[in-house]
């Protein structure tokens, strides 16, 4: 959602200040390999793939899509935020549930993912 993406922004910033990897799920089928499917915990293990930032720290070697003007504006001017976790909530709308904590972290996912 366009006015979750300065959060967003806000959210990965921290992590690389922090020395976090990003772990961000889009990134580990971004190819042309595995495009099409759903990220899983094995891409997690595939530490062959540059785009894998569970495996790799930092930011991935190029953008994972064609960013578009709101994206490239929030990475420009992130939300200031303390949190350092994002789960998609895979409710159909489109939205995030974030998090301070590790632990509301995994909450969420327990809440929105199973």
């Amino acid at each position: 959602m366009p006015d979750e993406c300065p959060l967003i922004a806000g959210v990965l910033k921290n992590r690389l200040a922090r020395g976090m990897r990003l772990e961000v799920d889009p990134t580990l089928v971004y190819g042309p390999a595995t495009w099409a499917e759903v990220p899983a915990p094995r891409h997690r293990r595939d530490a062959t793939n540059p785009f894998n930032t569970y495996a790799r720290a930092g930011l991935p070697p190029a953008p994972i899509c064609s960013p578009g003007r709101v994206a490239l504006q929030a990475a420009r001017h992130p939300a200031a935020t303390d949190a350092l976790y994002y789960v998609a909530r895979r409710a159909g709308t489109g939205r995030h549930a974030f998090a301070v904590t590790f632990e509301e972290h995994r909450e969420n996912v327990r809440k929105y993912l199973h």
